[in-house]
């Protein structure tokens, strides 16, 4: 008889959840995937990766080529700029396809899914909620791939329509005339990028002495150049004019 429930559960279905899981039951354990989320995925297809760069595929395919997809009712005419209910659409779109992929990769290994909310009672026991109702399932080793969740400014809450996280930015209805994106790191700045490309007036605020510190000098200013050029314009909280003069900076005479 069995000692545990399950011989892994992995906690969180995103990239690392659901490969773990798969691998574990193609070598014959019995593996479980607790997810919170309305649907597999994690963070990376409902709100992380997944939609980022789809957004980010159907700006550039807006001013490559008309419209977003032969057949696509979400579509645009000429190079009119699309609205944001048009982009969205096209994003959701790929989301479910996605969703299917993972769910039909987890199911075909015949990993259980159980959607609930998690939490450890002991090392081997796990207490999961869903709708009010709670039950516990238990396992020789647990998997903690739970994904990351923005930081919110201290003293200002997010309220999803003027102050908003990365997760929550293609939940607005429309484009905004101007924006300003807290932050030039990886994810501030493909925002910045994307939303500078539609006509929207971005101003980057970041207090660090550059942008993308683990990249290149020459690269970041190329990409800084780039920005300006697509109309955003970027403002270094304390102080601006250090992202102008990284190359001298670096020690480096170009």
């Amino acid at each position: 008889m069995a000692r545990y429930d399950y011989d892994l559960v992995c906690i969180g279905s995103g990239p690392a959840g659901q490969r773990a899981a798969v691998q574990a039951a193609k070598v014959g354990k019995r593996v479980a995937v607790v997810e919170k989320q309305r649907f597999v995925g994690g963070i990376c297809i409902d709100n992380g990766t997944i939609p980022s760069k789809t957004f980010r595929e159907a700006v550039r395919r807006v001013y490559s080529r008309p419209g977003l997809e032969v057949m696509d009712p979400f579509a645009t005419s000429g190079r009119s700029r699309p609205t944001m209910q048009q982009l969205v659409g096209h994003v959701h779109r790929v989301i479910q396809r996605e969703i299917s992929v993972v769910d039909d990769a987890l199911t075909r290994n015949d990993v259980k899914i159980l959607y609930a909310r998690g939490e450890f009672v002991d090392p081997h026991t796990i207490r999961l909620e869903a709708e009010g109702e709670r039950r516990v399932i238990t396992a020789d080793k647990v998997l903690v791939a739970v994904g990351t969740r923005p930081g919110e400014p201290r003293g200002m809450k997010p309220d999803g329509r003027t102050v908003i996280t990365s997760d929550d930015i293609l939940g607005i209805e429309e484009l905004p005339q101007t924006m300003a994106v807290v932050g030039a790191g990886v994810i501030g700045l493909e925002y910045a990028s994307m939303f500078a490309a539609l006509g929207v007036r971005v101003t980057v605020i970041d207090a660090r002495e550059r942008p993308l510190e683990f990249m290149d000098y020459e690269i970041v200013d190329e990409l800084m150049h780039q920005l300006r050029k697509a109309t955003s314009r970027s403002a270094a909280a304390t102080p601006s004019k250090r992202w102008r003069s990284s190359r001298r900076r670096s020690g480096k005479d170009c």
